[in-house]
């Protein structure tokens, strides 16, 4: 089953860049390894990096809706 970006940034499916950009900034301060000592904070940036970059750019959005 493929990852669902908009869960992973708690975005809805219509937002706008500027949004999601907002959104990954939020995600990615609370799970920055630097700032969280967890060890799942690695394997969750990684995660949150991929969404951002998946959903920032609109081909790839495109293709990754199901």
């Amino acid at each position: 089953m493929p990852k669902n970006y908009y869960i992973v940034l708690g975005v809805n499916r219509g937002a706008d860049a500027s949004r999601i950009k907002k959104a990954y900034r939020t995600v990615a301060k609370r799970y920055h390894p630097d700032v969280s000592r967890s060890p799942e904070s690695k394997k969750r940036i990684q995660e949150v990096r991929e969404a951002y970059e998946t959903l920032a750019d609109e081909r790839k959005r495109k293709r990754s809706e199901y």
